[in-house]
C-alpha cells in the first residue's frame, strides 16, 4: 500500500513537470511567433511622388521616419527618387499633399537628404539615430550568410510584409553566421520557416536563417563571424533552394541590405 502512495506521487509529480515543460514549450513558440511576424498584410498607402517633392519632404508630410521609409522602400540614395515612382508609406491612411516651398537655391540646399555611413564604432550610440534628415547605411556591420543576387527584397512584396531579404544558392551551400553570437533557437517548429536558426548579437541586433536544409548549431551555443551554421534548404513555405535572411532591432525587422557590406 505504501508503494502504491510512493508510485501515485511520483506520477503526479512527473505529471507536473510534463505540464510545466509543456507551458514552458507553448510560450516559447507564443514569443516566437510574435518575434516572427512575417508576411503579415502591411498597413499604410503608397505616395506618387509629384515634382519638385524629395523624400524629406515626404516623410515630413506623413509623420513618418526618413529611415523606415527608406528601408521599407530600399532607398539607399535619396537622389533615387523621380516624379511618378511609388513610395510605400508604413502606417498612413490616405494619401496626403505634400506643401512644396518657393523654390530658392538656399531652401533646396537646405532640404537635401543626405546618405551618411556611420562608423561601426559609433552605431551602438543612440544620440547618431535621433536627427532624421539622414538615412542611414551601417554597412559592414554583418557580413553576407550566403553569397548570391537578391530574388526577393525587403519591403512590401505582393501586398504583404517580407522581413527579410532571399538568396538563392545550391542546396546544401554553406551558411554561415553573419556576426558573433549567441544562438537563441535551433529547431524546424515554426512551419512556414522550415529550419531555422536565430542569433543574438551584442547590442540590440538579431540575425535570422530560415529554410535550412539541415540546421548544425544548437541553441545556447557561441559562434562567431563566419562560422559555418547550416546548409541552405527549401525547408517550411519554400518551393526552392534558397536562405531567407533576416536583421532585427530588437523585435523589429530591418532592411538586411543597409548592413551588409
Amino acid at each position: 500500500m505504501a508503494n502504491i502512495k510512493v508510485q501515485s506521487s511520483k506520477l503526479k509529480v512527473q505529471s507536473r513537470k510534463i505540464k510545466i515543460k509543456y507551458f514552458t514549450l507553448c510560450s516559447l513558440l507564443s514569443a516566437l511567433c510574435l518575434f516572427l511576424i512575417a508576411c503579415g498584410t502591411p498597413y499604410g498607402v503608397y505616395h506618387r511622388v509629384r515634382p519638385g517633392e524629395n523624400l524629406f519632404r515626404i516623410c515630413k508630410t506623413y509623420g513618418v521616419t526618413l529611415q523606415e521609409v527608406a528601408e521599407i522602400n530600399n532607398i539607399t540614395d535619396a537622389s533615387q527618387i523621380k516624379a511618378g515612382q511609388k513610395i510605400f508609406i508604413p502606417g498612413a491612411n490616405d494619401q496626403l499633399t505634400v506643401i512644396l516651398p518657393e523654390a530658392s537655391p538656399e531652401k533646396e540646399k537646405e532640404e537635401k537628404v543626405e546618405v551618411t555611413s556611420i562608423p561601426r564604432k559609433e552605431i551602438e550610440k543612440p544620440e547618431k539615430f535621433e536627427k532624421p534628415d539622414k538615412i542611414r547605411l551601417q554597412k559592414g556591420l554583418f557580413d553576407w550568410p550566403v553569397r548570391g543576387n537578391i530574388t526577393s527584397s525587403f519591403g512590401v512584396r505582393a501586398g504583404k510584409n517580407h522581413d527579410g531579404i532571399d538568396i538563392p544558392a545550391k542546396s546544401g551551400t554553406p551558411i554561415k553566421a553573419a556576426a558573433a553570437g549567441k544562438v537563441i533557437f535551433s529547431s524546424d517548429e515554426i512551419r512556414s520557416y522550415g529550419n531555422l536558426i536565430i542569433i543574438k548579437h551584442e547590442g540590440r541586433f538579431s540575425t535570422v536563417y530560415a529554410h535550412n536544409r539541415k540546421n548544425l548549431v544548437k541553441e545556447g551555443e557561441l559562434v562567431e563571424k563566419g562560422q559555418v551554421i547550416a546548409e541552405v534548404g527549401d525547408t517550411g513555405r519554400a518551393s526552392t533552394a534558397h536562405l531567407h535572411f533576416e536583421v532585427r532591432d530588437g523585435k523589429k525587422p530591418r532592411n538586411p541590405v543597409f548592413f551588409l557590406p
